[in-house]
């Protein structure tokens, strides 16, 4: 993500999307500390802070996903011809499939070298995006939170069109005049959504089929609350023509109900997992938060958005060292900036720098050994982000488009030996695993 140029009419307050994201990462980071340090430190009754509802921050970035890529259809940046959405899914596999791609194979050729010779098949699972949401996908420390980028990938290949059925509420000549009733079409068919996946994980839960790969996972199971988030980017979108402003008290829900429910989430897996209160309240509030708790999250999220995202109009300025001097807030901008790095790097710091907890270790040693991998994984995501960032922009379509143009032979024909080399390792290797 980039942002926006330093402009004197750019605000310099935090963005609340980069805020929400930063938010839901650091979920994730604090339960796989939590993870990776179970059984090494005792944290008393105070362990619910630390265990953090990851499965929810989950569901905050598939909504948050889902709206961001409706957003870029809605905003006409992209358009429903065969051009743009090709540069689209371009995009996200430059931005996306192919650093998660870079980083896997890294990871395997100088941490687990044993890896891919030993499970040849999962390299099939990492180009066809199945990595995680299937049965047979061995995993090591770092590569096996990878799975949430490949439904990721699933999600945004279904972007476009879920964005076209949300199109044709915007451009229904009836509605034009009835501006109240696009906006019950819009909110009709969020709803419909959630219904339909609270109906697939009721299903799931009464047939007794495995939670993790069922409902948790697979992009099939997840697409009701991203396709929720492209619906809503619309409405918003038709909402940004109008002069409204949301009420403080709009802001001050979204933001309790959201942080709010976490922190209940945390209580139940301390009252749940800890406390051994499998029955009754605890035991049922569990089963709700596995089966139930995706529409609520997606609801949730998409009313923080409606409160601070409610013109779509606001262009911060970049988070520069001069921008964070005046606003220290700013950090957070910049942390967001590398927040996907930092997600694929952290799971593989926790493996190794929580080795060195010693059993029954203190919340203080806790503590540090967090903050620790905290910065450890902020600097190789920075490191990483800017390596890539390089060859991000040497790809970029423009650029590669004008070298074609420019030397259109040569472009041919790399072309096709591209498509041969390509075609022959899927061939000879890849088909046959």
């Amino acid at each position: 993500m980039t942002g926006y140029l330093a402009h004197p009419n750019y605000t310099n307050r935090v963005d609340p999307l980069n805020l929400l994201r930063v938010y839901a990462t650091m979920l994730v980071f604090i339960a796989h500390t939590n993870i990776f340090s179970n059984g090494l430190v005792w944290l008393g009754k105070s362990v619910f802070y630390f265990n953090t509802p990851a499965w929810a921050a989950m569901w905050v970035f598939y909504t948050l996903s889902g709206f961001l890529a409706g957003k870029s259809f809605a905003s006409k940046r992209y358009t429903f011809t065969p051009s743009h959405i090709g540069k689209y899914y371009y995009k996200k596999i430059l931005r996306i499939w192919l650093p998660t791609m870079l980083f896997i194979f890294i990871t395997c050729i100088l941490v687990y070298p044993d890896f891919l010779p030993t499970y040849p098949f999962v390299i099939k699972n990492f180009f066809l995006c199945i990595y995680g949401s299937t049965w047979n996908n061995p995993a090591v420390d770092g590569i096996g939170a990878t799975w949430f980028v490949f439904t990721l990938m699933w999600l945004y290949i279904s972007a476009p069109l879920v964005s076209f059925f949300a199109n044709m509420i915007k451009k229904a000549k009836r509605l034009e005049e009835r501006p109240a009733l696009k906006t019950l079409c819009y909110l009709f068919a969020i709803l419909l959504c959630l219904f339909v996946g609270e109906v697939w994980r009721q299903y799931v839960k009464f047939a007794e089929l495995d939670w993790f790969h069922y409902v948790y996972t697979p992009p099939y199971a997840n697409i009701s609350i991203f396709a929720a988030g492209v619906f809503f980017a619309f409405l918003l979108e038709d909402k940004s023509r109008e002069k409204r402003t949301v009420g403080i008290w709009i802001k001050v829900v979204a933001s309790i109900g959201l942080c709010g429910i976490m922190l209940l989430f945390s209580y139940m897996f301390y009252a749940y997992g800890v406390a051994g209160q499998t029955d009754g309240f605890w035991g049922s509030f569990y089963s709700f938060y596995q089966y139930s708790a995706p529409g609520t999250v997606c609801i949730l999220t998409l009313l923080y958005i409606y409160a601070f995202q409610q013109n779509g109009m606001t262009h911060y300025s970049s988070p520069t060292l001069a921008a964070i001097m005046r606003n220290p807030f700013r950090l957070i901008d910049a942390f967001s900036m590398i927040s996907f790095e930092f997600y694929l790097m952290h799971s593989l710091v926790l493996s190794r720098i929580c080795n060195y907890l010693r059993r029954d270790s203190q919340i203080q040693e806790w503590l540090l050994i967090a903050i620790i991998a905290f910065l450890i994984s902020v600097f190789f995501a920075y490191l990483f982000s800017l390596g890539y960032r390089e060859f991000y922009a040497v790809c970029h379509l423009h650029h590669m488009l004008a070298w074609a143009k420019e030397y259109k032979y040569q472009a041919v024909f790399l072309s096709l030996l591209l498509v041969i080399v390509v075609g022959t390792i899927y061939l000879v290797i890849i088909l046959p695993i």
